[in-house]
């Protein structure tokens, strides 16, 4: 599943291709929580192989926003 803020360029941005493509789904903004592993671009921790189990049981999502919005 995909969270999509709708701040890139649709026609070159890759979680919309996913998106077209049927390969994930998306989640409405309004949807706050997720039982599995939630990647962004402000992550602070990498996957490892102790992650399997909750990839295989609960998933993974993505955030998809724009480098340039992202406070830091």
């Amino acid at each position: 599943p995909i969270w999509d803020f709708c701040q890139c360029d649709s026609k070159r941005c890759s979680g919309r291709k996913l998106l077209r493509l049927g390969v994930v789904q998306l989640l409405p903004l309004s949807r706050r929580l997720f039982p599995g592993i939630v990647l962004s671009a402000e992550g602070k921790q990498t996957l490892s192989p102790e992650d399997r189990d909750i990839v295989r049981d609960c998933g993974i999502a993505v955030i998809d926003c724009s480098w340039h919005c992202i406070d830091t």
